[in-house]
């Protein structure tokens, strides 16, 4: 039992250096698509993503640095205390990367200006999809199943009024 972490290892260790990131990449949505989809997958997954993400600059400081580890904890945290929110935000996520919802940048940038005010976006998508999920995961269940539900009835790729009453719920919500 102790030389199976170490037998791990020395694969993960044998892939990454017989492999480039972006064959690494496309391997684990392969798995993805064929339904593993477990915390390891999703770990690796988000990680490799933020890799572009940590590359680039936005205002004179990475926008990783400090939103990555509350990132973390808020998806830890929404795990434990609500699994079904936490898949929801999960496969979220993978829509919005593979660019099934909100394909625009318009459109990425109008649903977190109406879930927050300060909703600052990335110069690329991977960049405004991160900011978007930092909003997203410090909402409540309830809200992040609304936001969600919103996103994925296409409303607001025509019409940004809907973005707004979708605003005006979650402000409402916050009031209560």
């Amino acid at each position: 039992m102790k030389n199976a972490p170490i037998a791990i290892a020395l694969k993960i260790a044998e892939i990454i250096n017989s492999n480039s990131e972006k064959d690494i990449v496309a391997a684990i949505k392969i798995l993805e698509r064929a339904g593993f989809d477990n915390d390891l997958i999703y770990f690796v997954s988000s990680s490799l993503s933020r890799v572009k993400v940590r590359k680039s600059v936005i205002g004179g400081a990475s926008r990783t640095s400090g939103g990555k580890d509350l990132f973390k904890r808020r998806m830890m945290d929404l795990k434990a205390s609500n699994p079904a929110s936490y898949s929801q935000l999960i496969s979220f996520e993978r829509k919005l990367n593979e660019g099934i919802l909100l394909p625009g940048a318009e459109e990425l940038k109008r649903f977190g200006q109406a879930l927050s005010k300060g909703f600052k976006p990335g110069k690329g998508r991977s960049e405004t999809i991160a900011a978007l999920l930092l909003e997203l995961s410090g909402l409540l269940p309830d809200d992040i199943e609304t936001a969600v539900r919103h996103a994925e009835s296409g409303i607001g790729s025509s019409d940004a009024g809907e973005f707004k009453q979708l605003a005006h719920f979650l402000i409402g919500r916050k009031a209560d």
